[in-house]
């Protein structure tokens, strides 16, 4: 698909963008916010966004991020508990564990721009 086709897709989802900034997500100066990367993966067609982008979920060791330093599931909750985003013994539902995989693979680009 060209660029003013992707940038009409997106219309269908409220998503008003030029073409520069088209073009600069696709050579990686920006990333798109949440609501945008979910609509190109669903205008690209891509149904499982945490395979596409490299997370692997292990479930051995309940730890979904790429790479070394992956925290563990426990890790993950008692920060979110600190911070408090969720209560003490509440479980993290997929979608939660999806985004924050989306938040990382976020912070693992910027800081890796950074370098």
């Amino acid at each position: 698909m060209s660029v003013d086709e992707v940038c009409k897709q997106l219309e269908e989802y409220d998503i008003n963008l030029s073409k520069n900034t088209m073009y600069n997500y696709e050579t990686g100066y920006r990333q798109p916010d949440a609501d945008t990367l979910m609509a190109l993966c669903e205008i690209y067609g891509i149904a499982n966004v945490l395979e596409t982008f490299g997370y692997k979920k292990n479930p051995a060791t309940t730890e979904a991020a790429p790479g070394e330093g992956a925290i563990s599931l426990d890790e993950s909750n008692k920060l979110l508990v600190a911070l408090g985003y969720i209560k003490e013994g509440e479980d993290l539902s997929d979608a939660d564990l999806a985004f924050l995989a989306h938040l990382i693979g976020l912070l693992d680009a910027w800081f890796d721009q950074r370098r």
